[in-house]
């Protein structure tokens, strides 16, 4: 329905922002409304669950804010977001206002509420007891690149997924049982294999490339994302920045003998960076229409339209396929749409699914932080002479 779950993240972050605008909106403005006859003898309680209840959210909200925090002390501070609604949840039941919690309005904010409780509490939940994961054991293990690859092999029968979508993984060791999204970097074969290519990005990644050893079992979700090749009879570009090089691998597994010209930038420091540099080459060198072109900055080989076009000439009709950071995608994206590609031609997929928030949003949200627990000075008591 939002276009794969790599966009729900980025529908996520933009509610949470203005679910959280509008918490400061109202605590900013103290109304005196007249007819405040439907309360309860819990009426004070409510008040202080509520400033409880805001003043957890304000801590909650900077620590998102300060994306340096490691992803796994970030994860587990997050799932307080859930209790904060708990407390909001409560808050709106009980406190003093001018309409009933059995008129529609109160139905509708306390049905709604009830639905975000009982979510909160299914997120809870260890992902291997609820939801839907399949087990695996890790079969190879090979360094590529600054990458390693992992091919894992279904104990009973395996998930079904299409090039190009992700899953998320957790492996059987007390040290590494959270689960992360990786990128499933081969086509669906016969045997059900999975292979995913993982870059040490943070403490969780390195820790896991250093330690997994064959054998070792494996959970693994369903298959997710919107992010697949599509024959179009157009030229089409991939560009991938780094480890965003793994859902074209996917693509290029799938290819079939008759499709249009692919031009595969892969932007790196050196091409001895890039995982299965290997694999592309060969397939390359047995298809005349798949092509590789390493970008490396140390080199001085930075990717730049005018660098696409010298290979792909018709390029403002090609169709270009994105996974790489923001930054690049969005420089990128502009210079393409300035040299006559359309919109609906550029494709892509959020590559980072943790982010900060709008430098935008973030000032007022620290002066609100600041007016909060900030301490005034004031000047010292002084007898004055009248």
């Amino acid at each position: 329905m939002y276009g794969g779950l790599d966009r729900v993240y980025v529908l996520h972050k933009w509610l949470g922002i203005i679910a959280v605008a509008a918490v400061l909106l109202h605590e900013a403005i103290d109304p005196e409304i007249n007819g405040l006859e439907f309360g309860s003898r819990f009426d004070d309680l409510a008040e202080d669950v509520g400033e409880l209840g805001y003043n957890g959210l304000l801590a909650l909200v900077a620590i998102t804010l300060t994306t340096i925090i490691p992803y796994h002390w970030w994860r587990a501070s997050h799932k307080f977001m859930g209790a904060i609604f708990a407390l909001a949840a409560f808050h709106a039941y009980f406190i003093e206002k001018s309409f009933s919690n059995s008129s529609p309005l109160g139905v509708y904010i306390l049905t709604l509420s009830a639905f975000g409780v009982i979510a909160y509490f299914y997120t809870l939940v260890p992902a291997r007891w609820m939801r839907r994961m399949t087990s695996y054991s890790v079969a190879e293990i090979e360094r590529t690149g600054k990458a390693i690859s992992v091919t894992l092999t279904p104990e009973e029968k395996g998930i079904q997924h299409h090039a190009g979508q992700f899953a998320f993984v957790g492996f059987d060791d007390p040290a590494h049982r959270e689960v992360h999204p990786f990128t499933i970097s081969k086509a669906p074969d016969s045997a059900g294999r999975l292979r995913f290519t993982i870059k040490s990005l943070g403490d969780g990644t390195k820790a896991l490339s250093d330690n997994l050893k064959v054998g070792q079992k494996t959970q693994v979700s369903q298959a997710f994302g919107h992010f697949r090749y599509r024959e179009t009879g157009q030229s089409q570009v991939w560009i991938a920045g780094g480890i965003g090089v793994t859902p074209f691998l996917a693509w290029a597994d799938q290819l079939k003998a008759d499709h249009a010209p692919v031009h595969l930038f892969v932007c790196c420091k050196t091409r001895d960076d890039v995982a299965h540099l290997d694999e592309l080459r060969a397939r390359a060198a047995s298809d005349p229409d798949f092509h590789v072109h390493p970008c490396e900055s140390l080199a001085g080989r930075r990717l730049t339209v005018g660098l696409m076009r010298e290979h792909v000439p018709d390029l403002k009709h090609a169709v270009v396929s994105f996974c790489g950071g923001e930054a690049m995608r969005n420089s990128l994206r502009n210079d393409l749409f300035a040299a006559g590609l359309k919109r609906t031609h550029f494709r892509y997929e959020e590559f980072k699914l943790r982010s900060g928030l709008p430098l935008a949003f973030a000032w007022p949200f620290a002066s609100a932080l600041f007016r909060r627990f900030g301490y005034k000075s004031r000047p010292a008591n002084c007898n004055q002479a009248s």
